[in-house]
């Protein structure tokens, strides 16, 4: 632990707290403005930064933020000359970031906190263990709300700031060396700003629904009341109807009637569940947490602005802009804090952005194909053991390809092929029709399982909104622009098999993959359209998955006919 000498010079240090008031007004006051339509001057805001988290949204948006950045893979990397980077393996701190933060917590747990921190008070501080070689070994969370930034001078009268936490044995002054600290967007580089009490307005009212609601169930579903009388009651009259309406109170009494005395009416004040939009309110602010958060809104749950093509986006984007930027303040304040010049730390993203097991094998067959990866870089991807030597170092590189500028060997002329007997054509056009079957058929098979796997996952999704919405024009139209994307992929997966059939043209290619775009497309979209119930859909799904076998028959079939034409 570094030393810390600050002047105890009175009034030479100066306190300034991480969060701000004035504390708002009572909850009570609150619900009775909103109900009973009073002209009430409140603040519907948070009182304190902890009552975000009983919002279920927002609890949500911070426990999975925190959640994915304690899962996601970490390393230690070392960066070379070249800009480039190697994997440090063993490396103390990786371990406090990927098994555990201390004796007794694990990594995950300690994503989890200092996410939750930093979001309701806009720190997280953590003390940093070392060892007699100045070396970090361990992580222990702070609790935000006992510790104060100090301003102070040293003793040459240069100002300094350091942290005092409030602990159980009494004021406790950390270096900032000493302390790990992700802090939220600010208006200053040192203190933080809760973004919870930047938005308490906002999640204010997201609590107020909620609080609404259930005052509202609690008393039965029915609006408040008001008695009226012509006579004049006794205090005696009036403590015995006030007993009974308690008594007729609460959601056990739902539905029972109430006797009223004679010459008393009961009359409706405020408004019901319908008229006071509470379960728009309550759509409505799991958006609004969305805002606040950063979190896209169909990860809360709210499906309303998803549709069957923008999941994907909406996912990206939400590494990108969200998991990115945390992962940045934890990788920095590592480099300042933890780390020496040349080692980072690095989140990995990519098991975020995982595609399915066929696009992988083929991403990879191109990488591996320009050099891009080798066998050991592949095995590391899957989470495989590494070959042994030198073996999986070896990189492949295209024989067509070389350096410009630089001169090429020429080619070794292909040696003359013997002339083939006149008298068995027929035998040796057999042969070649089998090889060239041989060749093709693996591409054919793997064309039709991902085109397969494309068209269940796609009825699988319109399956699940038809059952939900029942609107059989909404799917007609999904149906119709599926099918002209699935042209497009067609040519694109297609065009590249056609290049096993040797006796197809690069023209022929094209205008082959074309053709058969053309004539699926009209046969899917036959189908689709001849669905109009989620059950209808369901069937679907499984006539095209048991239909593959012949369809792989029939592909191989029509592109052997295209290589003899």
């Amino acid at each position: 632990m570094r030393m810390l000498t600050v002047a105890d010079t009175t009034g030479a240090i100066e306190t300034r707290s991480h969060f701000e008031g004035p504390w708002l007004v009572s909850d009570d006051e609150i619900v009775k403005a909103w109900i009973s339509g009073e002209k009430v001057n409140v603040d519907p805001g948070l009182k304190d930064p902890r009552d975000a988290i009983t919002i279920s949204a927002f609890w949500r948006a911070v426990t999975l933020v925190g959640e994915i950045m304690g899962n996601l893979p970490k390393h230690i990397v070392r960066e070379l000359d070249d800009d480039s980077f190697e994997r440090v393996r063993r490396h103390p701190v990786g371990k406090i970031f990927r098994e555990q933060s201390s004796p007794y917590v694990a990594a995950s747990t300690w994503f989890e906190t200092a996410v939750i921190h930093a979001f309701l008070y806009g720190i997280s501080i953590s003390e940093i263990e070392w060892t007699l070689g100045n070396q970090a070994i361990a992580l222990h969370t702070m609790d935000p709300t006992k510790v104060s930034v100090k301003y102070g001078r040293d003793d040459r009268g240069r100002e300094l700031y350091f942290y005092e936490y409030q602990g159980s044995r009494g004021p406790q002054r950390l270096h900032p060396q000493d302390v790990f600290v992700i802090k939220g967007p600010s208006f200053s580089d040192i203190e933080s700003t809760s973004r919870v009490m930047l938005a308490r307005r906002t999640l204010g009212i997201a609590l107020l629904g909620e609080q609404i609601g259930g005052r509202f169930l609690n008393n039965g579903a029915v609006p408040s009341l008001v008695i009226e009388t012509s006579a004049l009651m006794q205090p005696q009259a009036e403590q015995q109807l006030d007993a009974t309406l308690k008594a007729r109170q609460g959601p056990n009494n739902a539905g029972k009637a109430l006797v009223m005395p004679p010459g008393a009416t009961a009359k409706a004040i405020g408004v019901d569940a319908q008229k006071a939009q509470l379960l728009e309110t309550r759509e409505h602010q799991v958006r609004e947490v969305s805002r606040v958060t950063g979190v896209p809104a169909f990860l809360l749950g709210d499906m309303t602005a998803a549709t069957y093509n923008n999941g994907e986006s909406l996912g990206r984007q939400f590494v990108d802009y969200t998991l990115g930027t945390w992962g940045r303040r934890f990788e920095d304040e590592a480099r300042i804090k933890l780390l020496s010049d040349n080692l980072r730390l690095k989140f990995n993203y990519d098991a975020l952005l995982r595609a399915d097991t066929l696009s992988r094998m083929q991403a990879y067959q191109i990488g591996r194909s320009i050099s891009l990866y080798d066998i050991n870089d592949l095995l590391a991807l899957e989470d495989r053991p590494r070959l042994p030597g030198d073996e999986g170092k070896q990189r492949l590189y295209p024989l067509n390809h070389g350096i410009v500028g630089e001169d090429q060997p020429e080619p070794k002329p292909a040696p003359e092929a013997p002339p083939s007997p006149a008298a068995e054509p027929l035998e040796d056009e057999t042969e070649r029709r089998d090889l060239n079957r041989k060749v093709i058929k693996p591409h054919v098979q793997a064309f039709v399982a991902r085109m397969t796997d494309r068209h269940a996952k796609a009825l699988a999704a319109a399956r699940s909104k038809l059952e939900r919405t029942g609107d059989v024009r909404e799917y007609a139209d999904w149906a119709s622009a599926y099918v002209g994307r699935t042209k497009e992929a067609i040519v694109e997966f297609l065009t590249p098999i056609t290049e096993s059939a040797s006796a197809l043209d690069t023209r022929k290619r094209k205008a082959y993959a074309v053709a058969r775009s053309e004539a699926i497309g009209a046969e899917l979209q036959e189908q689709l359209l001849s669905a109009r119930t989620a059950h209808d859909v369901a069937g679907l799904i499984d006539e095209i998955k048991a239909d593959s076998d012949r369809r792989v028959t029939k592909e191989l079939r029509l592109l052997m006919e295209a290589s003899d034409a």
